[in-house]
């Protein structure tokens, strides 16, 4: 194997840094066996690193900071003798946001993480 960085081949498969430039090489046979694909850590419902997780999770969190907004909303209304709009808003936005959310992210975005793969021109332009 061949640092990416500098083109030193290397004594063995095993070698964590480039023994020229000191290149981190931990995850270059990895990628070098996945015909240049970068590893995907799983292609399950809710992976890792999809864009569904993260809307859910987007959502969840939306969801759960209401139950932190409306009675700080309550305590100011109260306090300043308000009329009740700024806590029944607060609530109807954050619950209804966060809900709406996490059903747009289960039913439009993508559950599995996508693997980026590495331009062939690059390893070419420092391995030679």
């Amino acid at each position: 194997m061949h640092c990416p960085k500098c083109g030193q081949q290397q004594v063995s498969e095993e070698t964590r840094f480039c023994s020229r430039c000191g290149f981190l090489l931990t995850g270059v046979a990895q990628v070098v066996s996945q015909d240049g694909l970068l590893p995907a850590s799983g292609s399950t419902f809710f992976a890792s690193g999809s864009p569904r997780r993260r809307g859910v999770m987007q959502g969840v969190f939306v969801f759960l900071l209401s139950f932190l907004i409306v009675p700080l909303a309550a305590i100011i209304t109260i306090a300043f003798n308000w009329e009740p709009f700024l806590p029944a808003i607060s609530a109807i936005l954050l619950t209804v946001g966060g809900l709406l959310r996490v059903v747009y992210a289960l039913m439009f975005e993508s559950g599995t993480a996508t693997g980026k793969a590495l331009r062939p021109a690059f390893w070419l332009h420092h391995i030679n």
